[in-house]
């Protein structure tokens, strides 16, 4: 679960602020409450903590809060510690990344074409490999709202490595310049696939500089690793 973004209700001349949480229901947490004095900056408040979301723009969160009561300041400070921890992948440059839907692929042909819808029409995608029972390799697709946000500090993915496993090689698309990437992204992991190590595919917005307004180009990362294929969570699951 995670904040997706920050709301106010003000009533009775107060206000309170609530953190939007997306899981597999969403639901509101409080963050704090604002007396009669200071519920006219509800709105003023909410557009600091969602810039601060997206931005992580401790300065001007700080800056602002000095200007409210102590009560508030912690509270907030707490929540943002507890529950609103940088989390890469978790921003686009249209707000919040939302899973979207799951999708599970045993066509070569099914892959690729799906891969190549998701990456045109600007959706993030994250695939892995997995292996039945009979030993047959497919793909799980999850499918997002959007590219996440990679500012220039924050390496050359959206998410982060499995444990317990080593990364053999990366391929990303900044290397590529023969043709359609998809393609040869698609041919890169099924190669490593029909060698039996486990791979995983991802896409992300690279930023040139920190800010999430900065510009960005669109990068594609094949991680191929020391280890084989995963069980399908089908076989796990029976």
């Amino acid at each position: 679960m995670s904040v997706s973004q920050f709301v106010a209700h003000r009533g009775e001349g107060k206000a309170r602020v609530f953190a939007l949480i997306r899981g597999s229901s969403d639901s509101l947490e409080v963050v704090t409450s604002l007396g009669a004095d200071d519920a006219h900056v509800a709105e003023d408040l909410i557009r600091e903590l969602n810039f601060f979301l997206v931005e992580r723009d401790e300065r001007s969160l700080n800056d602002f809060l000095g200007g409210l009561p102590n009560a508030v300041q912690i509270a907030v400070r707490n929540f943002l510690q507890k529950r609103c921890r940088a989390t890469l992948g978790a921003m686009s440059v249209y707000g919040a990344v939302e899973p979207l839907k799951l999708l599970y692929v045993d066509s070569r042909e099914e892959f690729r074409e799906l891969l190549g819808a998701a990456y045109l029409i600007g959706l993030g995608f994250e695939a892995s490999n997995e292996i039945d029972e009979d030993g047959d390799a497919s793909w799980e697709v999850q499918l997002s709202t959007a590219e996440p946000f990679v500012r220039a500090s924050e390496g050359e993915r959206s998410w982060a490595l499995p444990e317990g496993v080593s990364l053999s090689s990366t391929w990303t698309s900044r290397d590529y310049s023969g043709g359609n990437v998809i393609d040869q992204a698609v041919r890169v992991a099924e190669s490593a696939t029909s060698r039996g190590y486990r791979v995983c595919l991802h896409t992300f917005e690279k930023g040139d500089g920190e800010s999430i307004d900065s510009s960005s180009t669109s990068v594609i990362v094949v991680d191929i690793f020391d280890a084989p294929i995963p069980p399908s969570r089908g076989d796990l699951d029976a």
